[in-house]
């Protein structure tokens, strides 16, 4: 992108068994402007929302690296 920029900041923190939370941040700039925009979303969920969510909290979920996204 030459005329722009958009930056995805994430944190994601998960406590086992108890809850999962994600921080969003999301920068973006037009170089045609003096804007920087910026938007943040907090979400969070309990393993009990996940699992009512259809969510199958194995071994194997655990360790998946698509994790964050599959919970956003």
């Amino acid at each position: 992108m030459n005329d722009s920029w958009y930056v995805l900041l994430r944190s994601y923190i998960r406590v086992d068994g108890v809850k999962v939370r994600i921080l969003d941040t999301r920068l973006f700039h037009d170089f045609n402007t003096r804007v920087v925009q910026r938007e943040f979303t907090h979400r969070e969920a309990t393993f009990d929302e996940l699992r009512q969510a259809g969510f199958n909290l194995s071994s194997e979920w655990m360790l998946s690296q698509t994790q964050a996204d599959e919970v956003a």
